[in-house]
């Protein structure tokens, strides 16, 4: 949860007023992923652009500047106990199914296709990520927000009718969405921004209490029974999503 940078906890007041200053020069892409973090590129129009920067960015950044006036505190995930007015931040690395995302996007981005209903089914979409990049001082800079997509907020055309005027029409879309606009999950600098901690664990399966046994019960087993691994492999890591195991 330290900035990459600099080692120090990572400060997201300071960030969020960085963003601010720098709102205009921020350029935005989406990608929806899939309940397996597969990501796939989606374009948007022109026009949507002030929308997808005011229901990513400036929600998740008016909110932080807005309520530090308010007391707001961010904290630690492992103290996350559902209290109000607190953000949590998280080390991303510790968080498999994040990391794995962000990996995808940033390092095998030419390989990631671009989401069509026709070929990808949108029932097995998961959620939303937004990845913003803007010039630094030393550089671009990156930061991505979140959320979940529930299958409740997708209407299909072939089931679905719009009102233009005084009457019905056939949809003019094959899907239409009704896109979040509470503030769930930001990751920047490979810190994660908790808004939300019921939505980030569904988002990403994340159960750190359980985790914490997990890591802990495979330390005992590889110590007792004097178990190695290949390089880069562990216990935990072979068990990951293997609840029963």
């Amino acid at each position: 949860m330290e900035n990459s940078e600099t080692g120090e906890p990572f400060d997201v007041f300071l960030w969020a007023n960085q963003v601010d200053a720098i709102k205009n020069n921020v350029s935005a892409e989406l990608f929806l992923f899939n309940k397996n973090y597969t990501p796939y590129k989606i374009r948007y129009s022109d026009k949507l652009t002030g929308a997808v920067k005011s229901v990513f960015m400036q929600e998740a950044v008016s909110y932080i500047i807005n309520e530090a006036e308010k007391g707001l505190e961010c904290r630690d995930y492992e103290k996350a106990d559902g209290e109000e007015n607190v953000v949590y931040r998280a080390s991303l690395s510790k968080v498999d199914r994040a990391d794995t995302l962000i990996h995808l996007i940033e390092h095998e981005y030419k390989d990631i296709d671009y989401f069509s209903e026709n070929e990808y089914d949108f029932k097995k979409v998961k959620g939303i990520i937004a990845k913003f990049t803007y010039p630094g001082e030393d550089g671009m800079k990156t930061f991505y927000i979140a959320k979940i997509l529930p299958a409740s907020s997708a209407l299909k055309g072939a089931s679905s009718w719009e009102i233009n005027g005084e009457s019905f029409e056939p949809f003019s879309a094959e899907i239409a969405l009704k896109m979040p606009e509470d503030n769930q999950v930001a990751i920047v600098d490979g810190t994660i921004i908790v808004f939300n901690q019921a939505k980030f664990e569904n988002l990403f399966q994340y159960d750190f209490k359980s985790q914490v046994l997990a890591e802990a019960k495979a330390k005992e087993i590889t110590e007792k029974y004097k178990l190695s691994f290949s390089e880069g492999l562990t216990l935990e890591g072979l068990l990951a999503d293997k609840k029963p195991l």
